[in-house]
């Protein structure tokens, strides 16, 4: 069991169509390794509430660069009205992601833990968020190991657990 790599960096925008036409002035972006979905939901196991977001994910080098425009109100959209948007979450990867859970849940209170199970998105990839207070201020999101299936869509490597 063992965090792998550096998954992704999340940044909020405020238009992601805007941001995407600006991070091809500073990536090469190749459309075949770009993933684009619009009117995603991320639901919350535990209350249900469902953020809504636009987003879009791309490599540079080894690490994807993720933009996500809030669309309604929630966590992301009260993030992007406190700050502006920039930076928001550093994904990183478990090669064993039961066994990682399993780890990260007997030391919740000590790296902070959200959530009392994992999230499973709309393309069966779990992952869960460590708090920023308990973190040095960055707020990690843990995931599964994924790879990108077509425009839209990405698919976890190993079955997904049934939490």
């Amino acid at each position: 069991m063992a965090i792998t790599k550096f998954d992704h960096i999340g940044i909020v925008v405020d238009n992601l169509d805007d941001a995407l036409e600006h991070f091809k002035k500073l990536f090469p972006i190749d459309e075949r390794t770009l993933i684009y979905e619009r009117d995603y939901d991320d639901v919350d196991p535990g209350t249900g509430a469902v953020d809504v977001m636009h987003f879009a994910l791309f490599p540079v080098g080894e690490v994807y660069l993720e933009l996500i425009e809030p669309v309604s109100d929630g966590p992301m959209k009260r993030f992007l009205e406190r700050t502006g948007g920039g930076f928001h979450h550093l994904g990183i990867t478990s090669d064993n992601l039961r066994d990682e859970w399993g780890d990260h849940d007997a030391k919740r209170d000590e790296i902070g833990v959200i959530g009392d199970r994992p999230r499973v998105d709309q393309y069966d990839v779990s992952y869960w968020f460590l708090h920023p207070k308990r973190n040095y201020q960055v707020l990690f999101e843990v995931d599964a190991a994924w790879a990108k299936t077509s425009a839209s869509d990405m698919t976890p490597i190993e079955p997904t657990p049934d939490w």
